[in-house]
């Protein structure tokens, strides 16, 4: 029995039904990369240790996952934004798995290019908005390469109030930099509870592996991607982050 379907930001489609009492969750991919690596991915994940939602079938395009009955941390942060603190000591779980395991890939400078000729095309940005954020992608350089997870917001985490339990979302985990986790994990915290801005800065700052340049280009990459999705609202004030970015580099 259906009973309820999601269309995530990236475009893969979630339906959720149950099957003899059991709730499951069938993902399906908008591409074959996203579907062939995050098969791959959950594999890995679940030899190393880690809590992820096990896939009960999988055919062409598309996975079918046991139900998730534990709540995000999108919605445990509302409650008690001091729990963000599991999230950051499990964001460090990645760096210990073996990087020849994952793929290595980034498309993040061809992304950037392609979606700021677009804003500038819809007259969503200003010429001079346009050429920081090209001159600024142009001088990103990774210093670091480790394990991540690609998508690390508290939407994509799982679990109770002193625990994190699973994660999801492995379209794009890969070998790459660990700032964008960071990155994506800002974002995606400070719109639920801004109290925790300068908090999450200032725990950043201890991880040896934390750059400013690269965590503010990471941060500039998800913002971009948010304003290229149509469904996304409140554009006006994404656009201000991105200008805000680029007026403290």
């Amino acid at each position: 029995m259906l009973f309820r379907s999601i269309l995530y930001q990236n475009y893969n489609k979630l339906f959720l039904f149950e099957k003899n009492g059991e709730k499951l969750v069938k993902k399906v991919f908008s591409n074959k990369f996203c579907w062939e690596n995050e098969t791959k991915v959950v594999g890995i994940m679940k030899y190393n240790g880690f809590l992820v939602p096990e896939i009960v079938a999988t055919n062409y395009l598309e996975n079918t996952y046991k139900f998730i009955e534990d709540s995000n941390f999108e919605s445990i942060l509302k409650k008690y934004p001091e729990k963000i603190d599991l999230l950051l000591d499990f964001v460090d779980n990645f760096r210990v798995l073996p990087k020849k395991d994952f793929l290595i890939f980034d498309k993040s400078k061809e992304n950037i290019e392609m979606a700021t000729n677009m804003l500038f095309n819809q007259e969503d940005i200003k010429k001079s908005l346009y050429f920081k954020i090209l001159d600024f992608s142009s001088k990103y350089t990774q210093k670091f390469s480790r394990v991540i997870h690609g998508d690390f917001r508290p939407s994509n985490v799982f679990g109770r109030k002193k625990v994190v339990k699973e994660i999801i979302d492995f379209e794009f985990t890969g070998v790459g930099d660990p700032n964008k986790d960071l990155a994506y994990l800002w974002v995606g915290t400070i719109n639920i509870n801004k109290k925790l801005k300068k908090y999450l800065k200032t725990k950043f700052e201890e991880k040896n592996y934390f750059d400013e340049k690269a965590f503010s280009y990471w941060n500039m990459y998800m913002n971009l991607m948010v304003l290229c999705n149509p469904r996304t609202k409140e554009r006006k004030s994404w656009i201000i982050n991105l200008k805000e970015i680029l007026d403290e580099i």
